[in-house]
């Protein structure tokens, strides 16, 4: 029984925190998505609620019109996400990186299958105040020779600790972790000696 209730706590959505205010253009969110990786095409086949009561959109290609949603009003909104979205990097969408708050869960199991392509996944996200313990979970291979260099860079708001398991599931990544946490004074604690234990191939 007990097992059982576990792996339900591990088969959950995406879900992020934004906040929006202004005008139409500053009150619309366009999720950062890839359209490849160096080994190849990357896939989407997912459904997003944007918490605020909307229809839920369906996305089927990197560069879907139903990746992007203009909210009615100014506020602070939960976008869910559950299926396959294997690319996510702000470095392709960076006017929207300051509208991202938090990371709640990083999905897993079949309700959210997980990442191939993570460079720069929350650069310059310069609100983005806390991330989720629990590994990044992986599709396929997951993330390659891409790594997840510059992953948190310049994210000055982000607090708490880093998660020692964050990079758990991608064991056949060989690219690299370059300026990974770069400019993120506020992270309390030193890296985990077991942070890239999972990682033996990176250069």
């Amino acid at each position: 029984m007990g097992r059982n209730i576990y792996i339900a706590a591990k088969n959950r959505p995406f879900i992020t925190e934004w906040t929006v205010a202004g005008d139409a253009t500053a009150r619309t969110v366009s999720l950062p998505l890839v359209q490849y990786r160096a080994e190849g095409n990357l896939v989407y086949n997912f459904r997003v609620d944007w918490g605020d009561g909307s229809a839920p959109g369906f996305v089927t290609a990197w560069n879907d019109s139903n990746k992007t949603h203009t909210y009615a009003t100014d506020g602070t909104y939960t976008i869910t996400i559950t299926g396959t979205c294997e690319g996510w990097s702000f470095m392709a969408n960076a006017p929207m990186a300051p509208k991202i708050r938090k990371v709640i869960n990083w999905g897993g199991g079949t309700r959210f299958r997980g990442y191939r392509y993570m460079l720069a996944g929350f650069q310059n996200c310069i609100n983005l105040t806390n991330i989720p313990t629990g590994g990044i979970p992986a599709s396929g291979t997951g993330v390659l020779s891409q790594g997840f260099a510059s992953f948190f860079n310049n994210c000055n708001k982000l607090t708490g600790s880093i998660p020692y398991d964050l990079f758990k599931y991608h064991t056949s990544l060989t690219g690299t972790f370059d300026n990974c946490f770069s400019g993120c004074a506020l992270l309390t604690g030193e890296i985990p000696g077991a942070l890239f234990s999972w990682n033996p191939l990176v250069s």
